[in-house]
């Protein structure tokens, strides 16, 4: 076959795998693992597509004629599967978004229970499944839970595309539809509303037994949506001391960082009995306005500025209640 000949068949093979997903390392993979003579790398494809006279001479014609070999086999071997490749993902995304919604459904009732599910389709303590735990633990300590009945929580793929595909990893985008409305347990007041049509993209691997699951999921962020800080209790307790520089120092830190809940809760159990009923009193009233603040910016009541101001007024009445608190018990 002469150079020309060979060249429009090989762009031909490589567009078309394109198209179904495969990528340039893809090729690599396969080409190297079928001979020992040559390492072949990602830019060569690059390089032979953009360059026309690219491997025309010589021995470079002679091992242009391998690789024209290995990548037609690879071709047959793959374009018949890249089809049912394409369903395969369209059904293991759309599991991964039932799952994910059905957590989040069941978040106020069963805790964590329903990240147990969320394993069948995600890799455990990888950044996607963590992600979702963490909001799921966020949303049980405060109480929230998802309103499909009046609010119309609900989630719709739209598109689902593999864009790379190699031997163990895939990269899939699609375009999907969220609606996300978190109301209080008990008031049934809404807390939270988040609502998104737009791209994402997951990673996904092979486990051991051959099946696809995510390992990262990455969308845009929410503008302007912040839920109310996660106390970690736990850490409050390991941070108490019996040391009042030490606690105060705490208390600073936290009031530094703006986690207002931290710093509100630490120094309810640091001085445990001994606040008296005015100084508790304030401390209740400015968690409970710092919550209300998130509660209107995530239901699109008040505008980010707003919300700033108010997280700055409360940051310096805490400071000013802690000071007292701290001075009163020195």
């Amino acid at each position: 076959m002469d150079y020309n000949q060979l060249r429009k068949e090989l762009i031909q093979y490589i567009n078309a795998l394109q198209a179904k997903g495969f990528s340039y390392q893809s090729f690599c993979d396969y080409i190297n693992s079928q001979q020992d003579g040559f390492v072949l790398f990602k830019d060569f494809f690059s390089r032979f597509q953009s360059k026309p006279t690219y491997f025309r001479s010589g021995a470079k014609q002679e091992k242009l004629a391998l690789i024209h070999q290995h990548l037609q086999r690879f071709y047959h071997q793959n374009m018949d599967a890249a089809d049912t490749m394409s369903e395969l993902f369209k059904k293991a995304i759309s599991n991964v978004a039932a799952a994910k919604f059905e957590a989040f459904l069941g978040s106020s009732r069963s805790g964590l229970a329903n990240a147990l599910r969320l394993s069948e389709f995600y890799f455990e303590n990888s950044p996607a499944y963590l992600s979702i735990v963490k909001e799921l633990r966020h949303r049980k300590q405060y109480e929230w839970e998802l309103d499909v009945l009046n609010y119309g929580s609900t989630f719709k793929i739209l598109s689902v595309k593999a864009d790379n595909l190699f031997h163990q990893n895939a990269v899939v985008t699609t375009e999907e539809y969220w609606k996300l409305c978190w109301v209080n347990t008990h008031s049934k007041e809404l807390q939270f509303k988040f609502e998104s049509l737009g791209q994402q993209t997951y990673l996904l691997a092979r486990d051991e037994q051959g099946r696809w699951k995510v390992i990262e999921n990455m969308m845009k962020a929410p503008p302007n949506k912040i839920a109310p800080e996660y106390i970690d209790f736990e850490m409050l307790e390991q941070l108490s001391s019996d040391s009042w520089e030490e606690n105060r120092r705490i208390a600073s830190r936290f009031l530094s960082a703006n986690e207002i809940l931290h710093c509100i809760e630490f120094v309810r159990a640091a001085f445990s009995g001994n606040l008296p009923e005015n100084q508790t009193y304030i401390l209740g009233r400015i968690k409970k306005s710092y919550l209300n603040s998130h509660r209107l910016l995530n239901t699109n009541v008040i505008n980010f500025a707003a919300y700033q101001s108010e997280m700055e007024s409360l940051s310096k009445q805490l400071k000013l209640i802690c000071d007292s608190i701290f001075l009163s018990n020195k």
